[in-house]
């Protein structure tokens, strides 16, 4: 949710890491549901009550969050940070926290369709064991660069209103399905029933993203709003990233329990952009900043070593540069976590995102593909086509948020309609073939 951006880190440091802990940048502590009191609310985007998103669903084992106390090796492999990382991980790229070699290239493209290529200009995942689907879909979104933008819809935990609602507009669907693991009394079976609906959509032709609004390690999981656009203080975060700490393990808990949704997802070949500690150059939740490129670290290792998760695409996500959001670069957790970056943007306008933070995405990414992972307004094709050719995918914010804005049916009739745009009728088949 559009709110502007975190990441930092600490033993896994990437270039940046010394800086970080010198910033007095504290995520600022946010006020609980209440998303409507200055500055620090306008960029977020989460729309209120996202924690409770209508229609729960049941959809089979709701609690099968996989192995949730284990705690067990934290973080295991790559422990030498950004430079050179050891472990599965598949370190693709060396280099601090900017990396170097940008995307390794092996293989043919694995998949064709409108909008890609089967050309030779290929990417590897940065996980190593990623499975074929996988690297198709990667190597789908690598060769889209400057060729079609995928149109995509956000909805909220357990529903998928949002995506019905564009198809009765336009008479199609996205081809990017989003939704969140969010927060609250209840999730559990809101998570379960939106694994349903992403093998659903999956099934159908979409591709999937998930993000994660995760309530602080200190609460609990039947915590609200207030638990997610807050802060923890330096000692807290430092804790956090510590393997084998308390609150390292209690953290361990929460995305042990995601990793089991994750898995259900891989089971039913299903692959998954995974896009986790979103907006992290901003200053509302906990996560922001100063130790965030860590956290992004011990999660990847926790779900590729560990879990063994080899259907997710990693997508690092950040604000884009504005009066609320500084440059996200010293959060970057290095290329070898990295498949590919998004920015979220809620200027409503279609001309998004803005130069600044589209020159610093690309940086990073170094020919990796980027994507506008939140928008309110929906950005204009043409001008992705024209202007900003490395970005492969939107996704808008539900159209019921307040931060959305000027997305009349004529507008998005517009923009599905548009010959650089790419529906869900339109994507490969053979990205789901085993």
């Amino acid at each position: 949710m559009q709110i502007s951006s975190m990441f930092p880190r600490s033993l896994f440091v990437s270039l940046a890491t010394a800086t970080l802990l010198v910033m007095t940048l504290a995520c600022s502590q946010g006020t609980s549901a209440a998303q409507s009191d200055g500055p620090m609310v306008v960029p977020t985007g989460t729309g209120g009550a996202q924690g409770t998103g209508g229609a729960q669903g049941t959809g089979g084992a709701q609690g099968t969050g996989g192995a949730q106390g284990t705690g067990g090796a934290n973080a295991t492999g790559r422990v030498g940070g950004s430079g050179g990382a050891t472990g599965s991980g598949g370190a693709q790229s060396t280099g601090g926290a900017n990396g170097s070699d940008g995307a390794s290239a092996v293989g043919g493209a694995q998949a064709s369709g409108v909008g890609g290529s089967t050309g030779n200009d290929t990417a590897n995942p940065v996980n190593p064991n990623a499975t074929p689907q996988t690297k198709a879909v990667l190597n789908y979104l690598r060769n889209l660069m400057g060729k079609g933008v995928l149109t995509g819809q956000h909805d909220y935990v357990g529903t998928t209103g949002q995506a019905s609602s564009i198809a009765s507009t336009t008479g199609t669907w996205p081809a990017v399905w989003g939704s969140d693991f969010a927060y609250g009394s209840g999730v559990d079976s809101k998570r379960q029933s939106m694994v349903k609906s992403a093998i659903d959509m999956w099934n159908k032709g979409a591709l999937i993203t998930f993000t994660y609004h995760e309530v602080r390690p200190i609460d609990e999981e039947s915590c609200g709003w207030s638990c997610v656009q807050t802060s923890i203080t330096d000692a807290e975060y430092l804790e956090i990233v510590t393997p084998g700490s308390a609150l390292n393990l209690r953290w361990i808990a929460q995305i042990d329990n995601i990793a089991g949704y994750l898995k259900q997802l891989q089971d039913a070949g299903v692959v998954v952009i995974w896009r986790p500690f979103h907006e992290k150059n901003l200053k509302g939740f906990w996560w922001c900043r100063r130790e965030v490129a860590k956290l992004h670290q011990l999660m990847y290792d926790r779900f590729t070593n560990y879990h063994h998760l080899n259907n997710l695409i990693w997508n690092w996500n950040f604000n884009v540069v504005n009066q609320w959001a500084v440059d996200p670069t010293p959060w970057f957790p290095g290329i070898e976590y990295v498949d590919m970056i998004s920015i979220d943007d809620y200027a409503n306008s279609p001309q998004i995102p803005g130069q600044e933070s589209y020159d610093i995405a690309k940086k990073l990414a170094q020919g990796k593909p980027l994507a506008i992972g939140e928008q309110g307004m929906m950005v204009d094709p043409g001008f992705v086509k024209s202007s900003r050719p490395d970005i492969v995918y939107f996704l808008t914010w539900p159209l019921s948020d307040p931060l959305v804005k000027n997305n009349t049916s004529t507008w998005i009739k517009s923009v599905y309609s548009n010959s650089y745009a790419i529906t869900r009728d339109e994507v490969p088949p053979s990205l789901r073939a085993p």
